[in-house]
């Protein structure tokens, strides 16, 4: 139960919650171009199909992209970007936004800025992180993509743009100040190009720590930083139980009354790999659940997963997103997450597909 007293002391902040939300069955698909540069297939039923489309016959209507700076390879830049958004909206799919603000990889171990901004200082970095977030809004809304959500950085429990957003080595402060520009720059955006609604995210990886989110979420309230649903990330293996998600999520909607997503989550098919790639999870990690890793096992956690987000108070939870369904073993990638995909080692789609899309798996 959450105390009045604790309700009150947080600053009231405009959130902004869309009109009919539906319930998103999401994927983050991001490494779509480079699959298909490298002339990958994926199957359904034995037949060739885009990996993207047999998401969406699945069932899911969410696409989350990931966008990078200056990347070293091209990939996730702002023109990729746009054009998978747009081939999202072209399939009846809604689409996140996910800036990293960073050339490469932001996670809760590597939150560095851009080469070209590296030697900023407060003040330019947040004008930076705001021109670049206005630039690909207006980008995007330039070929007809209207963003349903907009995550201002990627798993930013620690700060981002380290050292200047590094909470543990300068606080809140600098931190807030980014979120805050990033924000400035979707909302400039939206003003500028008439872009649709769209939510504000705040991502933060510990999905199964409802003391960690508490504080956290606490301090971008106090803080006065917008954002209108709550991102999670949660890997069983890293972030704990089912019903450890489900204290942090209740615990979330109800202090803050925000909707909350699990915006990232994977479950193993099998324990075995294809690559020489050393894998996330293989037959000593402790799941954390009863869960079998078998192709079976991974359609059970799934279903299991949107139960728990549904069981939100006040129907809050708002939706379910896998992270890289397409990241299977292919010469030329370095995967270690073929055995998390929504994919088998022979690039046929898996049970699991349509478990996280709620949909019935089609007769052959």
């Amino acid at each position: 139960m959450v105390s009045l007293m604790g309700l009150i002391a947080l600053p009231l902040i405009a959130s902004t919650k869309l009109d009919s939300t539906p319930y998103w069955r999401g994927v983050d698909m991001s490494f779509i171009p480079e699959y298909r540069d490298l002339k990958a297939t994926y199957y359904v039923q034995n037949k060739p199909i885009d990996p993207l489309v047999a998401m969406k016959n699945a069932g899911a209507n969410m696409l989350r992209l990931r966008v990078w700076v200056n990347p070293e390879k091209g990939y996730c830049d702002t023109a990729h970007t746009v054009q998978m958004a747009s081939e999202a909206k072209h399939l009846g799919m809604e689409v996140m936004i996910d800036f990293h603000y960073s050339d490469f990889w932001a996670d809760p171990a590597n939150q560095y800025p851009p080469k070209q901004w590296a030697k900023y200082n407060l003040e330019q970095m947040c004008e930076a992180t705001r021109l670049h977030t206005k630039e690909v809004l207006i980008k995007l809304k330039a070929k007809g993509v209207d963003p349903k959500i907009i995550a201002i950085g990627n798993e930013v429990r620690p700060g981002m743009m380290w050292p200047i957003g590094q909470i543990s080595k300068n606080g809140y402060a600098g931190f807030t100040s980014l979120l805050k520009a990033g924000v400035k720059g979707a909302e400039e955006a939206q003003k500028q190009v008439k872009l649709k609604p769209f939510q504000i995210m705040i991502h933060n990886d510990a999905g199964g720590d409802k003391t960690e989110c508490d504080q956290f979420y606490s301090k971008i309230a106090a803080a006065k930083v917008r954002f209108d649903v709550i991102g999670l990330s949660y890997y069983p293996w890293w972030h704990g139980t089912l019903d450890q998600l489900k204290s942090n999520l209740d615990n979330l909607a109800t202090k803050f009354n925000r909707p909350v997503i699990v915006t990232e989550t994977a479950y193993p098919f099998t324990n075995e790999w294809k690559d020489k790639t050393g894998n996330f999870v293989y037959e000593k990690t402790n799941m954390n659940c009863s869960f079998p890793n078998t192709i079976e096992g991974q359609s059970q956690f799934l279903t299991a997963l949107h139960q728990v987000v549904k069981s939100t108070p006040n129907r809050l939870g708002q939706g379910v997103l896998y992270w890289a369904p397409e990241y299977v073993a292919h010469p030329g990638i370095e995967t270690p997450c073929e055995n998390l995909a929504l994919f088998d080692f022979n690039n046929q789609v898996l049970p699991g597909a349509y478990a996280l899309g709620e949909k019935t798996i089609p007769k052959q």
